[in-house]
């Protein structure tokens, strides 16, 4: 009796054993909302965390699932997540939760994926997942033969009740029991924006001081230890709005001889009153056409300058100390071909030397004022009008 007992709880172990399958998870890779199966984009590498900076904004987590031994059909693949290592919670609808499952309007919950993960197993197809799906609904079911392998994409969001500042882990489950041995579990940290309860006035953004001048657009302010190359962005970010850089304020970078280039956005319209004074490693400067004002003295002893690019169309009225203290006649103006003669005949302008045209215009007419070669067209021609191939 006891041999007869002891040949059938071998065999009942064996069967248990074969009949339990070893499914794990060994890829992971977030993904943008903004396409289907094969055309959405990815936020990252495979196995790579992202950080998530918007609540209520679609994000897709796609897993790698696969079997290296025996197995068969599963039951409903489930999602769970777990914030800063604290206890496991199932994504559902439930608002009230860090994450909920969300609707695409790129994808359809139970949509078939392909391999995405070039894994080296027998791919059997996945689905899209986007909802809750009951536990009796065997159009979800996945399938693991021996050495079989799946993808499965779920498309959730973070709710209000997300924490900032957080580390979120996200692993697969099944029915609910027990959790895919996971060698690289999905990861995210948050970092959603807040908006203060006084609006900023004063902020610093790369490097650079700005002012805010209106809900929508700010000035640089004074930058008293500026160096090297500065690049002025045409817009920045504060308080959760994106502000136009519109002005570059009255002294923003007086004095800063240490500067050796800088750029000016084509959002700017005005140039403040000694916005560069005394600038003088800057050698070139480029004026967007976007500018409508500069103010006195803006370029004022920047001695360093021998090239001067204004894109504006029609010259601006400027006083003489704009650039005084530059050595007009031996640094150039660069200016559109079709406003060369209005700045040789306009005061200030017309003291540079050589007054030339942009050789970057895509013009239609050559004038004798230009001594380069102009591509129009794809057709090339000299400052005679010469058609040279």
């Amino acid at each position: 009796m006891k041999q007869l007992f002891l040949i059938l709880f071998v065999a009942c172990n064996f069967v248990a054993n074969a009949a339990a399958p070893v499914i794990k998870t060994d890829k992971y890779r977030w993904r943008n909302d903004d396409g289907n199966e094969t055309s959405a984009t990815w936020k990252a590498n495979i196995n790579s965390p992202v950080t998530l900076t918007s609540r209520n904004q679609n994000i897709r987590l796609r897993l790698n699932f696969f079997n290296p031994t025996t197995g068969w059909s599963l039951d409903h693949n489930e999602i769970y997540y777990s914030r800063n290592g604290g206890t496991k919670v199932q994504v559902t609808n439930d608002a009230s939760k860090d994450f909920v499952f969300s609707s695409s309007s790129f994808v359809t919950n139970g949509d078939t994926t392909t391999n995405q993960f070039s894994s080296n197993y027998t791919f059997k197809r996945g689905y899209f997942n986007s909802e809750v799906i009951a536990l009796t609904n065997q159009n979800y079911t996945l399938g693991f033969p021996e050495f079989t392998s799946s993808e499965v994409e779920y498309c959730i969001l973070a709710t209000a009740a997300a924490a900032d500042s957080a580390t979120y882990t996200f692993y697969a489950d099944v029915s609910n029991s027990e959790y895919y041995n996971a060698s690289q579990p999905a990861s995210l940290t948050t970092q959603f924006c807040q908006v203060p309860s006084t609006p900023t006035t004063n902020f610093s953004s790369g490097g650079i001081n700005y002012i805010v001048t209106s809900p929508t657009t700010v000035a640089v302010g004074a930058n008293s230890s500026a160096t090297g190359v500065v690049v002025i962005p045409n817009a920045v970010t504060v308080d959760c709005q994106t502000l136009a850089v519109t002005s570059i304020g009255d002294g923003a970078f007086d004095s800063r001889s240490d500067i050796t280039s800088i750029t000016i956005p084509n959002s700017v319209t005005n140039i403040g009153v000694n916005a560069f004074t005394g600038c003088s490693g800057i050698t070139s400067i480029t004026i967007p056409n976007s500018v409508t004002s500069i103010g006195e003295y803006a370029f004022f002893q920047c001695t360093s300058l021998t090239s001067v690019i204004c894109n504006v169309s029609t010259p601006l009225t400027i006083n003489a100390n704009v650039f005084g203290g530059v050595n007009q006649s031996a640094c150039s103006l660069e200016v559109p071909n079709a406003s060369v003669t209005a700045y040789q005949a306009a005061a200030v302008w017309q003291d540079f030397a050589p007054i030339v045209c942009n050789p970057t215009d895509n013009i239609t007419n050559i004038t004798s004022f230009c001594s380069y070669t102009w591509a129009n067209n794809n057709q090339t021609y000299t400052s005679s009008g010469l058609y040279t191939g």
